[in-house]
């Protein structure tokens, strides 16, 4: 009944963590060219590949959706700009034509655009209905080639007409600065009369300071845990995923009972302490005011641990580099304030701390 009960809870927090979402102020661009402003769901390129919802007002409850080819495109404000493309699925190994969302780059002759297939973003280049597709080689985790880029292929072939621009194919780099230079230049290239359109917008990264502080009750004593850390995301190009710098401390008591070299039983104690300098990749798995989450980093550490038994005390110490693994959730209260709870591994497994966060 008590698993049951867990199950149904943890249903319940994920259920209500995915129906939560941040909106932005934007517009929508419908097939009659009337610009609707709205609410736009949060600018993340995985997410608006086939669907964007939105809402009429910041303070209204119902959420709306539209798919490509319902409407011409959205955009952000001081963000980016969307646009309804009809191109094949997947254009290595698929004859399935449909529209998708695609963020434009630039528009002129050739039309840049940008969206997010898999684990890897892809360029699509438009010219009077032709489209050109750049990507890049990716790998998978044995390090053997999973799909062989083409992108300096692409390129090359549409710089045919331009001598100036072949030379320097293979240096150019599959990001967006480098591509939208491409692009620009076969743009003045082939038509200098026709004007040369940016809509790009640089992913905007989030920086916020969190300090944390936590304990658990233990059988002889309490372990305290405290941090106060950077943390850094690009919520438009990763969901969910933060990098987490800075100090961690953290005091863990223990009781235990052993035998001495008489065959006696005794009790002894320790208590390690932490201090480490960690950096953690973190990633939350849903996304609202109730986040579960893992996270695995390394840090820089000095351990004290005192061992006391019926013989005296000892103490040791040491100064390395340990692999980080945490689990946790974090609950949000009010905008600056959460609850948080988490599990950690550094040098030994810890107890849980269940605390307050506050982010400045």
């Amino acid at each position: 009944m008590k698993k049951l009960t867990f199950v149904f809870v943890f249903c319940m927090i994920v259920n209500y963590s995915y129906c939560q979402q941040n909106y932005k102020p934007g517009y929508i661009l419908n097939n009659n060219n009337d610009t609707l402003h709205v609410e736009l769901q949060e600018e993340i390129l995985s997410d608006l590949m086939l669907k964007v919802k939105y809402k009429n007002t910041v303070h209204s409850s119902e959420i709306s959706t539209a798919n490509p080819g319902e409407i011409k495109g959205f955009g952000y404000t001081n963000g980016g700009l969307y646009k309804s493309v009809r191109f094949l699925d997947n254009p290595i190994d698929s004859t399935s034509i449909r529209n998708y969302f695609v963020e434009q780059l630039l528009s002129g002759v050739y039309d840049l655009f940008l969206y997010q297939k898999a684990d890897q973003q892809v360029y699509i280049i438009l010219n009077e209905g032709h489209q050109y597709f750049l990507t890049n080689t990716t790998y998978r985790g044995s390090g053997e080639v999973k799909e062989q880029g083409q992108y300096q292929n692409q390129l090359l072939f549409l710089a045919v007409q331009c001598e100036a621009l072949k030379k320097d194919i293979d240096l150019i780099k599959f990001d967006e600065q480098s591509i939208m230079q491409f692009v620009t230049q076969l743009n003045n290239c082939t038509n200098p009369n026709k004007a040369v359109f940016n809509y790009y917008h640089k992913a905007k990264s989030k920086f916020e300071i969190m300090a944390f502080a936590g304990a658990f009750p233990v059988i002889s004593s309490l372990q305290t845990t405290a941090e106060i850390m950077v943390r850094l995301s690009y919520p438009k190009l990763a969901r969910n995923v933060y990098i987490n710098i800075g100090l961690h401390y953290s005091q863990t008591p223990n009781v235990g009972t052993g035998y001495s070299y008489g065959n006696s039983l005794y009790q002894y104690k320790t208590k390690d302490v932490i201090f480490s300098l960690p950096v953690l990749v973190q990633y939350n798995i849903t996304s609202g005011r109730v986040q579960p989450y893992i996270g695995a980093g390394f840090s820089i550490m000095k351990w004290d641990q005192t061992y006391t038994y019926y013989r005296g005390t000892i103490n040791n110490n040491q100064i390395s580099v340990e692999v980080i693994a945490e689990v946790g959730i974090e609950a949000t209260l009010m905008k600056s304030l959460l609850i948080k709870a988490a599990w950690r591994y550094e040098k030994f497994v810890q107890y849980p701390a269940i605390g307050i966060a506050v982010k400045f």
